[in-house]
């Protein structure tokens, strides 16, 4: 896997920030319909009612439904770096 700057795993063909990594630091991906047709999942923490970027979370979770493993919302990952500079 690639690494960014902050050494937290990409995915490797898309440079994304993979749910596992995600998971392992207790968050977990989220996102509507929308957001599984333009690849733009969120990240969330167990107990927040909104994602990393602010956004609420009001609908139901289509990105577990339809099991997409990458989190694609660009402010989700830049504050994910921020807050685990591993």
């Amino acid at each position: 896997m690639k690494q960014n700057p902050l050494n937290v795993p990409l995915n490797t063909e898309s440079g994304k920030l993979t749910g596992e990594t995600a998971f392992k630091h207790g968050f977990y991906l989220f996102g509507g319909k929308g957001d599984v047709w333009s690849n733009t999942a969120h990240l969330s923490h167990g107990g927040m009612s909104t994602t990393l970027c602010g956004r609420p979370m009001l609908s139901t979770n289509w990105v577990r439904i339809e099991n997409v493993q990458e989190v694609g919302c660009a402010e989700c990952i830049r504050l994910f770096y921020v807050a685990f500079p591993l």
